[in-house]
């Protein structure tokens, strides 16, 4: 009985510091820019807000 315990916390350690690791990797992942089409000064704008939100986000300060 002992080792059955022993092998389910173990066994819950390992998933549990797979989705960690997992969840290291998606965050640090970079994310791609979409490119503005042309001289849209107020895209322009909305991209550089949205991305402002986005890097506000990841660090946690809202």
């Amino acid at each position: 009985m002992t080792g059955l315990v022993a092998a389910v916390v173990a066994g819950g350690g390992v998933v549990l510091a797979g989705i960690l690791i997992l969840a290291l990797v998606v965050g640090r992942r970079p994310f791609h820019r979409v490119a503005v089409d042309g001289d849209d000064a107020e895209a322009a704008r909305a991209q550089a807000e949205l991305q402002r939100q986005i890097d506000q986000g990841r660090s946690g300060t809202f």
